[in-house]
């Protein structure tokens, strides 16, 4: 919104027709997502302001462009090589703050919970009795829950200590570094630093968190369960786009290629060397 409205300073939003939307994006010197991401918003926006002022100005809905994507594959690791980075993502920060390397852990084992996410959460989001933790404001708009394994419910209640107030962040800093103050919350590139960090020691290039934890758990599990499984008790997408995570279904694979040779065996013809159709003699 504050993009647009630079862009149309001077103009009425009663002026503001195809033509001026238009050109707004083709201006953009962005990727076609993000210009997805942003028409989302404007047409949300223009929705709001035609049912407003439908009986007093009349403006009209006008039409947006079309603006198409296709979403990039990201680099995965093995269950082993991401096993690695974590025990060396704890090797490295556990000492000063084993929040850092809980988060990360978390975001391996649970696909269904994004980075940004998992920095929101906060102490009365977190149930340890019943072992679940709760996301009341995720990207899908509803809330979403993880049920916790009970390792994972043992080691937060073991980092945690005492509970803290309901608001304070859980993912956060617990002593003052680097001019950030304790209790201040992780910031965006918390996660991605150790990941970065621990990747670097390992020599593990070109991939990164996003990638080593939820796509590469995904595609792992695509080995033992089906897409409609993982679909619904794994990463909890509405829409088959998590199916850009996963490769290929192994299981499948092997099965055709099997049933090819299979077929193969049935209807190939028996070799007939010539020698053999003409007699020895000939």
């Amino acid at each position: 919104m504050a993009v647009a409205g630079k862009s149309w300073d001077h103009l009425q939003i009663k002026d503001i027709a195809e033509a001026e939307i238009e050109d707004f994006f083709d201006d953009l010197t962005i990727g076609n997502k993000t210009k997805k991401n942003y028409l989302s918003v404007l047409h949300d926006f223009y929705k709001w302001v035609v049912k407003r002022e439908k009986r007093r100005s009349k403006i009209e809905m006008p039409e947006f462009p079309d603006i198409s994507f296709t979403l990039s594959w990201r680099n995965i690791v093995s269950m082993k090589d991401q096993r690695a980075i974590l025990d060396e993502v704890k090797r490295l920060t556990w000492d000063f703050n084993p929040r850092i390397w809980l988060g990360i852990e978390l975001l391996a084992t649970y696909p269904k919970v994004r980075p940004g996410e998992m920095l929101n959460v906060k102490e009365g989001h977190i149930n340890l009795n019943e072992r679940w933790i709760v996301f009341p404001a995720p990207k899908e708009k509803t809330p979403k829950f993880i049920h916790l394994l009970p390792e994972h419910a043992e080691m937060i209640r073991e980092i945690r200590g005492p509970k803290g107030l309901p608001d304070l962040y859980f993912f956060r800093h617990v002593n003052t570094i680097s001019g950030v103050k304790a209790g201040v919350r992780f910031g965006q590139k918390q996660f991605r630093k150790w990941w970065n960090q621990a990747c670097k020691n390992l020599n593990i290039e070109g991939v990164d968190l996003y990638g080593g934890t939820k796509h590469s758990t995904v595609t792992a599990l695509g080995k033992v369960l089906t897409p409609e499984q993982i679909q619904r008790g794994v990463t909890g997408h509405v829409s088959d786009a998590f199916k850009r995570y996963m490769l290929p279904d192994v299981n499948e694979a092997l099965e055709a290629t099997k049933a090819v040779e299979k077929i193969r065996k049935v209807t190939d013809p028996p070799v007939i060397h010539i020698s053999e159709a003409l007699g020895s003699d000939k």
